[in-house]
């Protein structure tokens, strides 16, 4: 409750950003959903990390892309360093990404999502 508070009121207690700080995000609370599961006649709509990408069923009507992203931080002398950086894949047209493997999929509102982390 505390958590869907502060959403819904565009708080939070750390800035949100896209991988680095100079990346500022917005948050926009829309609902609360239950978590399914995924629906394996459709792709996945979210980034997908690295060691799903053998998963990945090619096709010639999706092009992908490869980022990595921080995913791990610590301090040091009182400056935050990057410790760990980790790639992810997406579709560059916001195609569904076809998985073979879903054991790491769930349906969110009626759509497939990886975590990122």
């Amino acid at each position: 409750d505390s958590i869907k508070n502060k959403l819904n009121k565009g708080k939070t207690f750390y800035s949100v950003y896209l991988g680095i700080t100079e990346f500022l995000a917005d948050i926009k609370f829309i609902d609360e959903f239950e978590i399914k599961t995924p629906n394996k006649d459709k792709g996945v709509i979210s980034v997908v990390p690295e060691e799903h990408f053998e998963d990945i069923q090619l096709a010639e009507s999706i092009s992908l892309i490869v980022e990595k992203m921080p995913v791990h931080f610590v301090k040091e002398g009182g400056v935050r360093k990057i410790e760990g950086v980790k790639k992810y894949v997406y579709e560059k047209n916001c195609k569904e990404i076809p998985l073979k493997d879903y054991r790491e999929v769930y349906s969110i509102n009626n759509e497939n999502i990886v975590w990122m982390e």
